[in-house]
């Protein structure tokens, strides 16, 4: 986020001025592994920038209802301290405040002689300053600044999310499950809808995918009853989540498990196509974010 930088062609990294309080993660990791307790999926990263608290395995409503406390509690704890609080994508972190991606741009160009052409691309929010930055100060250069995904931005351009789960599940089933596949891509299409997305070309190209995916599959019960499509899918998302569920218990788990845990909960939640998620399903999905982020923490420390 900043902390670091290295100009084109250069050997050495560069860094930021340190804080001037090195103590100061003393006073927010209490509080961060607080509510990495009492949020079931996650977990507090250390970095040499900053701590970070991440809920991006977490239930999602439950998650970002414990982020805007944990934000809350940040603000009150750190009020008088020189600390950034960050909302990133699915964690909140904290570090210096003099430590962010805007400082380190303007230290790479303080080092340059002169800048006639510009081009910055990232996709979360602590990029939003980089491209409200450049705009400020190089409008007057050719400027091109890229978010990835149709959302609100302080950049000029975006490419689409071509990478979110529910896509790269629908690719990798394309040919092991066409209906699995299919279903995934329409869950994937509806999320985009609901998000305010409609007008994004690249979910018009989703929609023209899904005509066609119908056509070719076919006749095929899962095609006109949701029960049976429900039941296609449930069944499915069960069989990869008993492979994750069976290494874990024999003790073979390892981040190739965790991996699993998390595809296995993503296509749990595809069923929410069909109308709200059996209790039962949605104690899985909970159950199987979990796992994968105990097993996770388990390979950092070197556990399995």
């Amino acid at each position: 986020h900043g902390l670091f930088y290295r100009h084109p062609r250069a050997a050495d990294w560069l860094r930021l001025p340190a804080p001037a309080d090195p103590l100061w993660r003393d006073a927010v990791l209490p509080l961060l592994q607080h509510y990495a307790e009492r949020t079931p999926g996650s977990f507090v990263e250390l970095k040499e920038a900053g701590v970070t608290w991440h809920f991006r395995n977490a239930d999602p409503e439950f998650g970002e209802w414990q982020a805007n406390e944990l934000r809350a509690n940040l603000e009150r704890v750190l009020a008088h301290r020189p600390l950034a609080i960050v909302s990133a994508n699915k964690a909140v972190e904290v570090r210096p405040a003099r430590v962010d991606k805007p400082a380190a741009v303007r230290a790479i160009v303080a080092d340059l002689s002169g800048v006639d052409f510009v081009l910055a691309a990232g996709d979360g929010r602590a990029d939003e300053p980089v491209f409200s930055y450049l705009a400020q100060e190089f409008g007057h250069v050719p400027l091109f600044t890229t978010t990835v995904g149709r959302k609100p931005t302080a950049a000029r351009y975006y490419v689409p999310d071509v990478d979110a789960p529910y896509i790269q599940r629908a690719q990798e089933t394309a040919t092991v499950d066409p209906v699995v596949s299919y279903f995934c891509k329409y869950y994937a299409a509806r999320l985009a809808i609901t998000s305010g997305n409609s007008a994004d070309g690249f979910l018009s190209g989703l929609l023209d995918e899904l005509e066609a995916e119908k056509l070719k599959i076919g006749d095929h019960a899962s095609m006109v009853n949701d029960a049976a499509a429900s039941a296609h899918v449930l069944a499915f998302a069960l069989r990869v989540f008993a492979r994750a569920d069976t290494e874990d218990r024999e003790g073979r788990a390892g981040k190739g498990t965790a991996k699993t845990f998390i595809i296995a909960s993503q296509f749990l939640q595809v069923l929410a196509s069909f109308g709200d998620i059996d209790p039962g399903v949605a104690e899985k999905i909970k159950y199987a974010k979990w796992r994968a982020t105990e097993i996770l923490k388990a390979a950092r420390e070197g556990r399995v």
